[in-house]
């Protein structure tokens, strides 16, 4: 019983920390988003060496925090083993 007790817990802090990196992960992506819609349509937008290093990091973030969301979930849905 304990065994399933400590299993249970494992999977919803597992799921939790799932859902705050995906939510973590939208914010960030919304970010990206809005500021390509910076300006008039039709017109390329422009970053300097500093913004465009921001952006790489930003975006190498979301991927990560999407993998780890992964295996978090896959991590909770293991079936029991004793």
């Amino acid at each position: 019983m304990e065994l399933a007790m400590q299993n249970n817990t494992t999977a919803t802090s597992n799921i939790q920390e799932a859902c705050d990196l995906l939510t973590q992960t939208e914010c960030q992506l919304s970010f990206i988003q809005s500021i390509t819609l910076i300006g008039p349509a039709n017109e390329e937008l422009t970053l300097n060496a500093n913004q465009l290093s921001g952006l790489y990091y930003v975006i190498e973030n979301a991927k990560n925090n999407i993998a780890k969301a992964i295996e978090d979930i896959s991590n909770a849905t293991r079936p029991i083993t004793s």
